[in-house]
């Protein structure tokens, strides 16, 4: 089963709120039960959609990003000609 939008928000806001209750100085009960639920739902989240998400990762580094990178190349170019322009 493929990783939704709504469990990756659900993803998010739930590495989102471990971590604010990792800074939280005074650890309760309640807190501890909240942290240990978090870490179940990222881990199980994880495990069922690893696959699907080491292969996005592998296609944005291989694919994505030299493209995004040769873009950002010629948008520094073009504002250099158009920076030299003004002056």
């Amino acid at each position: 089963m493929n990783l939704t939008f709504k469990q990756a928000e659900e993803l998010g806001g739930a590495l989102a709120r471990l971590q604010e209750l990792g800074e939280t100085k005074i650890i309760t009960k309640e807190i501890e039960t909240e942290r240990a639920a978090l870490e179940r739902f990222i881990s199980t989240t994880f495990r069922e959609h690893a696959l699907e998400l080491l292969g996005t990762w592998m296609t944005v580094r291989r694919m994505y990003e030299p493209l995004l990178l040769s873009i950002a190349g010629v948008a520094k170019q073009v504002q250099g000609i158009l920076n030299a322009k003004v002056e």
